[in-house]
């Protein structure tokens, strides 16, 4: 079987496939959720509750350490607390959805550019490509929280990668970016994106289409299989 991505979910014109990465590429809320509850129990005595932590999902990762760990931005114990995190993450590990190699081998055949846009910082990461199999450099860009002072809703997060993007005469127009949360959206149509949102994180198909959103249930619809010899 060779795959290709199906053209009825893939724009025209687009030039370029960026995808979140938390939720989209790979599963994140389930089993992330109950590493920060296991860590903040067991190292901090901080008793976190599931129920309260998911309407905070989605936010940056920074703003999630300090509200849950109760610590202040940059200050030593905030980064005492970060590193104890990160080193729990391989306990944790986060798994891939189906069809993800799979995606990005299909983009770049129909010549497209294909990049991730993450709110994750680089250090969580490492992990995540012990398990997956991909590395920063089976994208043509990878930009993880720290490579932008700004991050999701905010727009400006997209500058780096429109820098990018422009040295290589592809217009903002022409970017299809794929992301499982308003911020997402909100962001990505703020910079000038396409969007199609997937259902597999913060927000269901239902409220994917009352906000008037075309979304899919996971990234491995993005393709389309063919028979081959």
């Amino acid at each position: 079987m060779l795959s290709e991505l199906d053209p009825s979910l893939i724009p025209e014109n687009t030039r370029a496939l960026v995808l979140d990465w938390d939720d989209t590429v790979v599963a994140t809320k389930e089993v992330k959720v109950q590493q920060h509850i296991f860590v903040a129990r067991e190292r901090y005595g901080i008793d976190l509750v599931f129920e309260e932590m998911a309407v905070d999902w989605g936010k940056p990762f920074h703003e999630l350490i300090q509200k849950w760990y109760r610590v202040e931005g940059g200050s030593l114990a905030y980064q005492e607390v970060l590193q104890t995190v990160l080193s729990y993450g391989k306990d944790f590990p986060k798994q891939l959805f189906d069809g993800a190699h799979d995606i990005v081998a299909a983009a770049r055949n129909a010549g497209l550019a294909v990049g991730i846009v993450t709110g994750s910082p680089t250090d969580d990461l490492a992990h995540d490509f012990e398990n997956t199999g991909f590395t920063k450099k089976s994208f043509d860009y990878f930009q993880a929280s720290e490579d932008s002072e700004f991050h999701k809703p905010d727009p400006r997060v997209f500058d780096p990668l429109k820098k990018w993007l422009g040295a290589r005469a592809i217009a903002p127009v022409d970017v299809l970016y794929i992301g499982d949360s308003f911020p997402d959206y909100q962001a990505s149509r703020g910079a000038g994106f396409m969007f199609l949102g997937v259902e597999t994180g913060v927000v269901d198909a239902q409220k994917f289409r009352d906000a008037g959103i075309l979304s899919i249930s996971a990234i491995g619809r993005l393709l389309k299989y063919n028979e081959s010899l």
